[in-house]
C-alpha cells in the first residue's frame, strides 16, 4: 500500500508570515500537532507544537553567554506576548522530510522513525503539498485487518 491511499488530502496550511498566535489557535482548535508552511503552493517548512515550545526556553548559546538572564523564567513568561506575534518563518523547521504519493507505507513510517517526526508531508516533484500522513494513520491502516480477528478471538475465549 502507498501513502496516497491513506494520506489526508484536506489539510490546513499557513504562510511564512502567519503569526505564532494564529498557529497556536489553529493547533488547538483543530486538535493537530503541526502545520505545513507553504509559499506559492510549495512546501517550505513546518511548524509544530515542539517548535513553539522550544522557543520558550533559552538556547544553550544564550545560556552560555548570559546564564543569569537565561534562567529568568518569569521574564520569559512576560515576553510571551511579544513571541505570539513572531511569524512562522522565524520558528519553522526548514530541514524538511517529505515523501511522494507512491512511497510505500512502511518506508514512510521508517522515514518518520529515523527522523523523529510524527507527520510526513506528501509532495509532488515540484514540492507542492498534496497531503499529509501521520504515524497514527499508518498504524491504523497496518493493524486494522488484524484487530477484528483479535477482538473475535477474545470474545470466543471469554465463553
Amino acid at each position: 500500500m502507498k501513502v496516497q491511499d491513506i494520506m489526508r488530502r484536506s489539510i490546513i496550511t499557513i504562510s511564512e508570515d502567519t503569526p505564532v498566535k494564529e498557529i497556536g489557535r489553529l493547533i488547538f482548535s483543530l486538535g493537530i500537532a503541526g502545520l505545513p508552511v507553504v509559499k506559492d503552493k510549495k512546501l517550505i517548512g513546518i511548524v509544530t507544537e515542539k517548535d513553539i515550545l522550544a522557543r520558550f526556553h533559552p538556547s544553550i548559546q544564550e545560556y552560555m553567554e548570559d546564564p543569569i538572564h537565561a534562567s529568568d523564567f518569569e521574564k520569559m513568561e512576560e515576553s510571551l506576548g511579544d513571541f505570539l506575534n513572531v511569524p512562522a518563518k522565524t520558528i519553522m523547521s526548514k530541514n524538511l522530510i517529505s515523501a511522494s504519493p507512491n512511497t510505500p507505507l512502511i518506508k514512510a513510517h521508517s522515514l518518520m522513525v529515523l527522523n523523529k517526526i510524527s507527520r510526513l508531508p506528501i509532495v509532488d516533484k515540484n514540492m507542492e503539498i498534496l497531503g499529509i500522513v501521520s504515524q497514527g494513520d499508518i498504524f491504523r491502516q497496518l493493524v486494522k485487518k488484524e484487530i477484528p480477528k483479535k477482538q473475535n478471538a477474545a470474545k470466543e475465549g471469554a465463553r
